[in-house]
């Protein structure tokens, strides 16, 4: 522990550690044994979708069609749940963002136009008309380095050119 006194309260944030993961299934009966756990929510959107894919199957009639169906069905469902388009999003979460991306993009005389601040888009805009001034001011190249994050003046080792032709001394 601490060699010093303990004089109050102390808390231990350890929110990370304490929360559980997804619900996973490893077994369906106890003579049915999955080869791997999945997550529950898979398992579950694969039975939904296969039950889907079942019935349309026994709509367009016969063994093979009902089959191929619910296999297919099921396979899609395993797809969506797990393919991950953007790192830690689920496929309906990215097939949203590009559902809401479309409907707020924005046309200044017809054309198509992506508004930033900066070099930072904006995802919000005022709703109504809005007036575009274009603007700017001189920034020192010294003060942001090759990707345009600024640099700490503190730590920053280069100093201003002082000849004109560009190059630091």
């Amino acid at each position: 522990m601490s060699d010093q006194p303990n004089n109050g309260p102390i808390m231990l944030s350890a929110t990370s550690v304490l929360k559980q993961g997804p619900a996973k299934i490893g077994s369906i009966t106890k003579q049915v044994k999955l080869p791997r756990t999945i997550l529950l929510k898979t398992f579950v959107s694969m039975i939904a979708y296969g039950f889907i894919g079942l019935i349309i199957g026994l709509i367009v009639g016969g063994l093979k069609p009902m089959l191929y169906s619910t296999m297919i069905f099921s396979a899609g469902a395993y797809f969506a749940t797990n393919y991950s388009p953007l790192r830690g999003e689920t496929l309906s979460k990215y097939i949203g963002l590009s559902i809401k991306a479309q409907r707020e993009r924005k046309y200044i005389n017809g054309k198509l136009v992506k508004i930033y601040v900066g070099i930072v888009p904006i995802s919000r805009p005022a709703l109504g008309k809005f007036v575009l001034w274009p603007g700017g001011i001189n920034v020192s190249s010294t003060n942001y380095d090759e990707r345009g994050v600024l640099i700490n003046k503190k730590y920053a080792t280069t100093t201003e050119p002082k000849n004109g032709d560009g190059e630091i001394t």
